[in-house]
């Protein structure tokens, strides 16, 4: 028990004597109560109790409450290879995010509470799968508080946000929740391992604690095991976050006073070895030379190393190819058509029909035949290659859907349209060019139309065309006065040479044009050989 100060037990005593004196006194005891008054007044104020306040705990936010808190700090990562997640950690628009998100790629889009922005990727560590994207902008952005790991127990309740299989469940933000399982070991690097569900685009996402704050970096899933995935502790990413956020220094200009070489006079080419057409395709590229000859370029394996032969067109004559994703269809001179590269879904091989027209998708193939009629062959999973009744004058295989122009010039679609880009709009056109989520069109008037994904379909731009090609992440087209125009996600891939065109063909990560003089010009990613055209 707390022992009571002195004064406080001398106010006591004198209370109780005022009590008895009060009930004892008589009318000559007036100076005995004044005393008694007067010493009670004097030890008052010094004896009052003041009640010790106590401090209210810090109520834990709500995970609705976290989710409002970060809504606007949470990155969705937009490449040509996919899509991931990332969280802004400094103001000045730097964000975290994993080094296999932004892949090989200089410039990427990221998206914050709906609204797009160019990021540049400033560096990476592939080591431990980690990466900083500068957005380029100089608003105040809002931030997610990075957190100590030391505390971390297993058990402890955790939950993750990001942008998980965003091209099948669109573009909100989604939160799961779990706890910490283990503290695993890999490599020198240390990991939190979780039951919290994660999915293809979650990489790059924050692991938070209840507190919102982060204590890990989500990067990678076991493919063989249920439930399992695996968050870089925040102490691996915040003894990194100095290095990684260095701006890379930029090449030192030419002196104005250096002589120029003199430009060597380019050869006119004969007939023969001019192009007349070109298709870029994911990581190579064929074009049709002057006398009917296939010319390819670029990676003729997937990514796996294994060969395909899509880069190894056979002999003969052809009037028109297609690259797609992983093979490539022409129309030889005798109206039949002969494709190479993957044929795991039977996408390279067609019905022994006459046609006008082909063109090769992700994983199927439509070509219009002499008749008009469209003929799809290949993977038909999401009835992309199940084309419309009716008669056609081109058509368009995406990576999951097609789209065609017929006799009368209005557009029909058919196979995947989450996005919305199996629904074309009301009008007639000359032209259609299916891309991985989005469409765009040639309107009889000359004016482009794109739709479908909004990052695809953004920044159309005005003039009069007279052709379009959409790959899957950006899109390029040839305006009537012979310049190429390009638009979408891609950084170099969207920036095309000035001169006069008469065709350009976008692909993966890369874009190509054929000029007036028969030539043709390669832009963007270049890793193997796809943007240098011989």
């Amino acid at each position: 028990m707390c022992s009571m100060p002195a004064r406080m037990w001398l106010v006591i005593t004198l209370l109780l004597a005022a009590v008895s004196l009060v009930g004892c006194a008589t009318a000559d005891d007036t100076e005995v109560e004044a005393t008694v008054a007067s010493e009670l007044t004097r030890l008052a104020p010094t004896a009052t109790l003041e009640p010790t306040a106590t401090p209210l705990p810090t109520a834990t936010p709500t995970l609705a409450e976290l989710v409002a808190r970060y809504r606007l700090s949470i990155a969705q990562i937009i490449t040509p290879d996919g899509t991931g997640t990332g969280f802004v950690f400094d103001p000045n628009g730097l964000v975290a995010t994993n080094a296999h998100v932004v892949g090989d790629h200089r410039q990427v889009t990221v998206v914050l509470n709906g609204v797009e922005y160019q990021g540049q990727v400033l560096n990476r560590n592939e080591d431990a799968d980690l990466a900083v994207v500068k957005v380029s902008d100089e608003s105040d952005f809002t931030t997610v508080p990075l957190g100590s790991a030391g505390r971390v127990a297993s058990g402890e309740d955790v939950m993750t946000l990001g942008f998980p299989l965003s091209s099948q469940l669109g573009d909100d933000l989604t939160v799961t929740r779990g706890i910490v399982s283990a503290r695993r070991q890999f490599n020198g690097y240390e990991y939190f391992q979780t039951d919290a569900a994660l999915n293809p685009g979650n990489s790059g996402g924050p692991l938070l604690n209840r507190d919102g704050d982060v204590i890990g970096v989500v990067t990678s899933g076991i493919a063989k095991a249920e439930g399992v995935a695996f968050a870089l502790s925040v102490e691996e990413l915040s003894s990194r976050l100095e290095s990684l956020s260095r701006v890379p220094p930029t090449a030192t200009p030419v002196p104005t006073n250096t002589p120029r070489p003199t430009p060597i006079p380019i050869p006119t080419l004969s007939p023969s070895e001019k192009f007349q057409q070109v298709s870029a395709g994911a990581y190579y590229t064929c074009g049709v030379k002057g006398d009917g000859r296939v010319i390819c370029w670029g990676s003729n394996t997937d990514l796996d190393g294994n060969f395909l032969g899509r880069a190894t067109p056979p002999a003969g004559k052809f009037e028109q190819i297609s690259a797609g994703l992983g093979h490539t269809c022409g129309v030889k001179t005798d109206a039949r058509v002969a494709c190479w590269g993957s044929n795991d879904d039977g996408e390279s091989t067609p019905p022994a029909e006459t046609f006008q027209q082909v063109s090769g998708g992700g994983l199927h193939t439509c070509g219009v035949k002499t008749d008009g009629r469209v003929v799809c062959w290949g993977n038909n999973d999401v009835s992309q290659a199940t084309p419309s009744a009716g008669t056609f004058q081109q058509v368009a295989s995406g990576w999951f859907h097609t789209c065609g122009v017929q006799t009368n010039g209005r557009v029909s679609c058919w196979g995947n349209n989450n996005d919305g880009q199996a629904n074309p709009p009301v009008g007639t056109f000359e032209q259609v060019s299916a891309g991985r989520e989005h469409t765009c069109g040639v309107r009889t008037d000359g004016s482009m139309t794109c739709w479908g994904h909004f990052v695809w379909t953004a920044s159309v731009p005005e003039g009069t065309f007279r052709q379009v090609s959409a790959g899957p992440n950006h899109s390029c087209g040839t305006k009537t006065d012979g310049q190429v125009s390009c638009w979408g996600v891609g950084g170099e891939r969207t920036t095309p040479p000035t001169g006069a065109f008469q065709q350009a063909s976008a692909g993966a990560n890369h874009s190509c044009g054929l000029k007036d003089d028969g030539r043709v010009v390669c832009w963007g990613s270049n890793d193997d050989g796809q943007a240098t055209p011989p």
